[in-house]
Protein backbone atom coordinates (compact mmCIF):
# COMPACT_ATOMS: atom_id res chain seq x y z
CA UNK A 1 0.00 0.00 0.00
CA UNK A 2 2.59 2.70 0.71
CA UNK A 3 4.55 1.61 -2.11
CA UNK A 4 1.84 2.07 -4.03
CA UNK A 5 0.73 5.64 -2.51
CA UNK A 6 4.82 6.59 -2.73
CA UNK A 7 4.40 5.39 -7.26
CA UNK A 8 1.51 7.65 -7.38
CA UNK A 9 3.04 10.81 -6.31
CA UNK A 10 5.85 10.09 -8.23
CA UNK A 11 4.04 9.81 -11.35
CA UNK A 12 1.98 13.35 -10.08
CA UNK A 13 5.19 14.70 -9.66
CA UNK A 14 6.70 14.08 -13.20
CA UNK A 15 3.62 15.02 -14.91
CA UNK A 16 3.55 18.09 -13.11
CA UNK A 17 7.02 18.66 -14.40
CA UNK A 18 6.51 17.60 -17.57
CA UNK A 19 5.76 21.07 -19.20
CA UNK A 20 7.50 24.06 -18.38
CA UNK A 21 6.68 27.10 -19.54
CA UNK A 22 8.24 31.14 -18.42
CA UNK A 23 5.89 33.87 -18.04
CA UNK A 24 6.67 37.01 -20.39
CA UNK A 25 9.19 38.88 -19.66
CA UNK A 26 9.59 42.14 -20.37
CA UNK A 27 12.71 44.23 -21.64
CA UNK A 28 12.95 47.35 -19.55
CA UNK A 29 12.07 50.67 -20.81
CA UNK A 30 10.24 48.82 -24.23
CA UNK A 31 7.03 49.33 -25.15
CA UNK A 32 4.45 48.03 -23.56
CA UNK A 33 2.24 45.09 -25.36
CA UNK A 34 -0.99 47.23 -25.07
CA UNK A 35 0.68 49.86 -27.35
CA UNK A 36 -0.11 47.79 -30.74
CA UNK A 37 -2.82 47.52 -32.39
CA UNK A 38 -0.88 45.12 -34.98
CA UNK A 39 0.62 41.52 -34.33
CA UNK A 40 2.45 40.22 -37.03
CA UNK A 41 3.31 36.59 -36.47
CA UNK A 42 6.69 35.70 -38.14
CA UNK A 43 9.17 32.26 -38.21
CA UNK A 44 10.15 29.89 -36.03
CA UNK A 45 13.26 28.78 -38.16
CA UNK A 46 15.44 25.60 -35.61
CA UNK A 47 17.95 27.34 -33.61
CA UNK A 48 20.74 25.36 -34.72
CA UNK A 49 21.51 21.48 -35.69
CA UNK A 50 21.24 20.37 -31.93
CA UNK A 51 17.65 21.64 -32.13
CA UNK A 52 16.39 17.94 -33.21
CA UNK A 53 16.72 15.75 -30.63
CA UNK A 54 17.80 11.94 -30.00
CA UNK A 55 18.44 11.30 -33.92
CA UNK A 56 14.39 10.98 -34.19
CA UNK A 57 14.20 14.02 -36.58
CA UNK A 58 15.89 15.67 -38.91
CA UNK A 59 16.52 19.58 -39.51
CA UNK A 60 13.42 18.96 -41.86
CA UNK A 61 11.46 18.01 -39.74
CA UNK A 62 11.67 20.79 -37.16
CA UNK A 63 11.41 23.51 -39.69
CA UNK A 64 8.02 22.04 -40.36
CA UNK A 65 7.55 21.82 -36.61
CA UNK A 66 8.20 25.88 -36.54
CA UNK A 67 6.16 26.87 -39.50
CA UNK A 68 3.05 24.58 -37.91
CA UNK A 69 3.64 26.86 -34.78
CA UNK A 70 3.49 29.85 -36.60
CA UNK A 71 -0.13 28.99 -38.06
CA UNK A 72 -1.25 27.35 -34.65
CA UNK A 73 0.24 30.60 -32.77
CA UNK A 74 -2.02 33.13 -35.08
CA UNK A 75 -4.67 31.12 -34.13
CA UNK A 76 -4.84 30.99 -30.35
CA UNK A 77 -3.50 34.86 -30.27
CA UNK A 78 -7.27 35.20 -31.81
CA UNK A 79 -8.53 33.01 -29.51
CA UNK A 80 -7.45 34.16 -26.55
CA UNK A 81 -9.00 37.77 -27.18
CA UNK A 82 -5.53 39.81 -28.64
CA UNK A 83 -6.75 43.05 -29.47
CA UNK A 84 -6.28 44.25 -33.00
CA UNK A 85 -5.54 42.90 -36.54
CA UNK A 86 -3.71 39.53 -36.28
CA UNK A 87 -1.92 38.42 -39.37
CA UNK A 88 1.04 35.94 -40.13
CA UNK A 89 4.03 37.43 -42.49
CA UNK A 90 6.66 39.62 -42.54
CA UNK A 91 6.64 42.44 -40.59
CA UNK A 92 4.76 45.92 -41.03
CA UNK A 93 5.04 49.64 -40.03
CA UNK A 94 3.51 50.03 -36.35
CA UNK A 95 3.58 45.82 -35.84
CA UNK A 96 4.34 44.24 -32.59
CA UNK A 97 6.39 41.11 -34.69
CA UNK A 98 6.19 37.81 -32.67
CA UNK A 99 9.09 35.66 -33.60
CA UNK A 100 11.72 33.10 -32.44
CA UNK A 101 13.48 29.85 -32.85
CA UNK A 102 12.50 26.17 -32.18
CA UNK A 103 15.17 24.96 -29.75
CA UNK A 104 14.18 21.62 -29.60
CA UNK A 105 11.98 19.42 -31.24
CA UNK A 106 11.83 15.60 -30.77
CA UNK A 107 8.84 13.59 -31.70
CA UNK A 108 9.61 10.41 -29.55
CA UNK A 109 8.39 6.78 -30.09
CA UNK A 110 4.81 6.16 -29.16
CA UNK A 111 4.92 2.25 -28.38
CA UNK A 112 7.85 3.62 -25.93
CA UNK A 113 5.64 5.78 -24.34
CA UNK A 114 2.71 4.05 -23.67
CA UNK A 115 4.96 0.38 -23.03
CA UNK A 116 7.33 2.06 -20.36
CA UNK A 117 6.72 5.55 -19.83
CA UNK A 118 8.64 7.67 -16.97
CA UNK A 119 9.93 9.32 -19.86
CA UNK A 120 11.46 6.50 -22.38
CA UNK A 121 9.98 7.74 -26.00
CA UNK A 122 9.06 11.00 -24.69
CA UNK A 123 7.95 13.68 -27.10
CA UNK A 124 9.62 17.44 -26.82
CA UNK A 125 8.88 20.77 -27.92
CA UNK A 126 10.78 23.86 -26.73
CA UNK A 127 10.43 27.63 -28.32
CA UNK A 128 11.76 30.68 -27.49
CA UNK A 129 9.77 33.86 -28.38
CA UNK A 130 10.71 37.52 -29.09
CA UNK A 131 8.43 40.46 -29.09
CA UNK A 132 9.76 42.72 -31.43
CA UNK A 133 8.90 46.61 -32.37
CA UNK A 134 8.95 46.16 -35.96
CA UNK A 135 9.78 49.64 -36.68
CA UNK A 136 13.11 50.00 -34.37
CA UNK A 137 13.68 46.67 -33.85
CA UNK A 138 13.82 46.83 -30.24
CA UNK A 139 12.73 43.74 -27.94
CA UNK A 140 10.02 44.25 -26.07
CA UNK A 141 9.96 40.70 -24.72
CA UNK A 142 10.49 37.18 -24.58
CA UNK A 143 8.72 34.02 -23.92
CA UNK A 144 10.10 30.01 -23.13
CA UNK A 145 8.37 27.20 -23.77
CA UNK A 146 9.16 23.88 -22.96
CA UNK A 147 6.44 21.36 -23.60
CA UNK A 148 6.88 17.67 -22.87
CA UNK A 149 4.74 14.50 -23.00
CA UNK A 150 3.29 13.14 -20.16
CA UNK A 151 5.90 10.26 -18.29
CA UNK A 152 3.49 7.85 -18.15
CA UNK A 153 2.86 4.57 -19.61
CA UNK A 154 -0.54 3.91 -21.27
CA UNK A 155 -2.89 5.22 -23.93
CA UNK A 156 -2.38 8.71 -22.21
CA UNK A 157 1.23 8.59 -22.56
CA UNK A 158 1.29 7.09 -26.09
CA UNK A 159 -1.28 9.23 -27.78
CA UNK A 160 0.57 12.39 -26.26
CA UNK A 161 2.41 13.41 -28.93
CA UNK A 162 4.47 15.87 -30.29
CA UNK A 163 1.50 17.43 -32.15
CA UNK A 164 -0.20 18.01 -28.95
CA UNK A 165 2.61 19.74 -27.48
CA UNK A 166 3.07 22.50 -30.55
CA UNK A 167 -0.45 23.08 -29.82
CA UNK A 168 -0.59 23.74 -26.14
CA UNK A 169 2.82 25.64 -26.55
CA UNK A 170 0.81 27.69 -29.14
CA UNK A 171 -1.83 28.10 -26.52
CA UNK A 172 0.53 29.01 -23.24
CA UNK A 173 2.37 31.74 -25.88
CA UNK A 174 -1.10 33.35 -27.07
CA UNK A 175 -1.88 33.17 -22.84
CA UNK A 176 0.84 34.91 -22.26
CA UNK A 177 0.78 37.61 -25.02
CA UNK A 178 -2.85 38.46 -23.90
CA UNK A 179 -1.98 38.68 -20.40
CA UNK A 180 0.84 41.31 -21.35
CA UNK A 181 -1.55 43.02 -23.55
CA UNK A 182 -4.51 43.54 -20.37
CA UNK A 183 -6.68 41.60 -22.34
CA UNK A 184 -6.58 38.20 -20.27
CA UNK A 185 -6.26 37.68 -16.58
CA UNK A 186 -4.35 34.65 -15.22
CA UNK A 187 -5.96 31.77 -14.75
CA UNK A 188 -8.41 33.18 -16.97
CA UNK A 189 -10.70 31.34 -19.63
CA UNK A 190 -10.98 33.18 -22.61
CA UNK A 191 -14.19 33.33 -24.50
CA UNK A 192 -12.71 32.08 -28.02
CA UNK A 193 -11.62 29.24 -25.97
CA UNK A 194 -14.86 28.34 -23.61
CA UNK A 195 -16.92 25.32 -25.90
CA UNK A 196 -20.18 25.82 -25.90
CA UNK A 197 -22.57 22.86 -24.58
CA UNK A 198 -23.25 20.00 -26.88
CA UNK A 199 -27.08 20.70 -28.34
CA UNK A 200 -26.97 24.57 -28.64
CA UNK A 201 -27.17 24.53 -32.94
CA UNK A 202 -30.99 25.33 -32.46
CA UNK A 203 -30.44 27.90 -28.99
CA UNK A 204 -31.94 26.74 -25.83
CA UNK A 205 -31.28 27.29 -22.32
CA UNK A 206 -27.78 27.88 -21.32
CA UNK A 207 -26.97 28.77 -24.65
CA UNK A 208 -27.47 32.20 -25.19
CA UNK A 209 -24.88 34.97 -24.78
CA UNK A 210 -26.39 36.31 -21.46
CA UNK A 211 -26.61 32.66 -19.85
Amino acid sequence: MLFARALCVTIAVLVVSGCHSSKFQRNEGAPGVADYRLVVVGDFPPRDADTPKAGRATMQDATAAGQRFAVMLEEELRLHGVRGVIRRGAPEPGALLVEGEVTGYDPGNALLRGAVGFGLGGADFEATLRLVDADSRKLVGTIAIDKQSFPVAGLAGALHNVDILIRTAAERAAMEVAIAQGTLKRGQVPAGKVRRPVGCGRGGPGCGPDD
